[in-house]
């Protein structure tokens, strides 16, 4: 029975550890970003995902920022950005690059 117990708080802790460890998430759109943040820890990747349904499609692209990505254009799925460095970051997507902005921090 103890055993059992123990094996019992070893999943939920890990599970825990696990669910702490997903990167933080921007939301794409028709024509908007949505990110639940304003700043993010250096050496973290950023998680894009897609709104499915629709066939128009969105990028996501580093205006200014000191690491560079973009992805591809796609209408659904996801796409992680690569590690980030501290700095201002400025996104645009190429389809829409006016309404399609979004902007946040990286501190070390």
């Amino acid at each position: 029975m103890t055993r059992l117990i123990a094996a019992a708080l070893l999943t939920f802790v890990l599970a825990g550890t696990a669910e702490a460890k997903k990167p933080p998430t921007v939301t794409v759109g028709s024509n908007f970003y949505a990110a639940g943040f304003k700043t993010v820890k250096s050496g973290t990747k950023v998680r894009f995902k897609w709104e499915g349904g629709g066939f128009e499609v969105h990028d996501v692209n580093v205006e200014k920022g000191p690491t560079k990505f973009r992805s591809p254009l796609q209408a659904g799925g996801t796409f992680t950005s690569k590690k980030l460095k501290a700095g201002k970051y400025v996104l645009f997507c190429s389809q829409h690059p006016e309404e399609m902005r979004l902007s946040f921090k990286v501190k070390k």
